[in-house]
């Protein structure tokens, strides 16, 4: 009796035993489990590779590369350093614009340093400075990637007008308007643009605190 209550009659009319098909669908669990985490380990993979973009993913030979320019420009950097600044023709105390032309693709830690400290992070980003000795060395230092030089009164009123904004706390607000030069700066006596633009190219009072604001 026993032995007859193993024996199973299957979907297509044959008879088998308990222990077979028990056997059979214990292997066929074990390979839905095995799949089943195989697809977990892809998904997991996948969604790893996600997380980093392919432009942050450096060859071993662009990391030389990189290395092997920033100490050539390194070497370049001491060289202009070391040049005396009396080859720069700009006359101390005389307003010029420094723009930056270059990003920092394969700059020095000195050089990134200077642009910190001139707030010139970016490619493209200018700033109006006061000549003095100091202000000649850091241009020499960093001249391969900038470009400066005397302005006109109109040139200032544009970049101001056209590409100036001004930190409102942690808010940056474009100058369009004279409402907006009155809010931040009226406690220096500036209400409209015309006042910031005259501040800015006769070198006034406020000159050296405008850079707190203006950007």
């Amino acid at each position: 009796m026993q032995e007859d209550s193993e024996i199973i009659q299957g979907d297509n009319g044959l008879l088998y035993k308990a222990e077979t098909i028990l056997r059979h669908r214990n292997r066929i669990s074990e390979i839905n489990e095995r799949k089943a985490r195989q697809k977990l380990e892809s998904i997991k993979i996948q969604k790893q590779k996600q997380k980093v973009p392919k432009n942050e993913i450096k060859k071993p030979e662009d990391l030389v590369t990189n290395y092997r320019e920033q100490q050539k420009n390194y070497a370049s950097y001491k060289v202009r350093k070391a040049a005396p600044i009396e080859g720069i023709d700009l006359e101390n105390g005389s307003l010029v614009l420094i723009l930056r032309i270059r990003g920092d693709k394969h700059l020095s830690p000195q050089q990134r340093g200077i642009f910190k400290k001139l707030a010139l992070k970016k490619q493209h980003e200018a700033n109006f400075f006061l000549v003095t000795d100091e202000l000649k060395r850091s241009i020499r230092a960093v001249e391969n990637f900038i470009i400066y030089g005397y302005v006109t009164k109109a040139l200032v009123k544009a970049l101001i007008s056209k590409r100036g904004y001004l930190k409102i706390e942690k808010e940056i607000k474009p100058i369009n308007s004279n409402k907006v030069v009155e809010d931040v700066l009226g406690n220096l006596g500036m209400v409209c643009i015309e006042d910031l633009v005259s501040e800015i190219f006769h070198r006034g009072t406020n000159f050296e605190n405008l850079k707190k604001f203006v950007w």
